[in-house]
């Protein structure tokens, strides 16, 4: 198995049988790792950043998938509610200040309302795409963890470039049970022991 960006492209080409798609393989690799981004939801892509909330629009967090929580620290803790763009408009369209209550995000933004009337700091949880491989980040926790997973993912790519379509089936249904394996048992742990209850993840539109 992979364990590197260097091993992961050997072993690409071993599994295609082909020597003539070299020039190719970080394109595959490339394909792959977007795949993942957009179906993998785990924990371990979870991650927290301070907000600095001076402004109704600051920039999202380098590599947001998607938002799990934004709340306004400080002594009393404020969470924010999440509200779709289109609602978001519609219910703050003036010019209020304050301290913000609501959030959506638009485009690479979050967008906060009432608009604040001084400086918040604020705290996102929130699912952050992995580390793209590549010769200065030459691994990751996904590559380490499940070596293949990211070989299935990069070779089904692979094999439409080459159009061998036996074989793309095969790769990429692979590669979604193994991720749906992956989200189902990372659900079933965060909810361990606790009653379950509905969940309102933010989509990054």
């Amino acid at each position: 198995m992979a364990t590197d960006y260097t091993s992961l492209k050997t072993e690409i080409g071993d599994w295609l049988a082909r020597s003539d798609l070299t020039s190719y393989v970080d394109t595959f690799i490339d394909f792959g790792e977007a795949w993942l981004n957009r179906k993998l939801r785990l924990r371990a892509m979870q991650t927290t950043s301070d907000l600095t909330i001076d402004s109704g629009s600051i920039a999202e967090p380098t590599g947001l998938i998607r938002a799990r929580r934004i709340y306004i620290d400080g002594s009393t803790k404020s969470k924010l509610d999440y509200m779709t763009p289109e609602q978001f408009h519609n219910v703050y369209a003036g010019s209020e200040t304050g301290k913000p209550k609501i959030f959506t995000i638009e485009g690479n933004n979050i967008l906060f309302a009432p608009s604040p009337d001084t400086t918040y700091t604020g705290k996102i949880l929130y699912y952050k795409a992995f580390n793209a491989l590549d010769d200065s980040n030459t691994t990751n926790w996904l590559l380490t963890n499940h070596p293949d997973l990211y070989l299935a993912a990069c070779c089904f790519p692979a094999e439409t470039f080459i159009m061998n379509d036996p074989r793309i089936a095969l790769w990429k249904s692979y590669a979604e049970q193994v991720v749906n394996d992956l989200n189902n048992q990372d659900s079933d742990g965060e909810h361990s022991g606790a009653t379950l209850q509905v969940r309102t993840d933010v989509n990054n539109p």
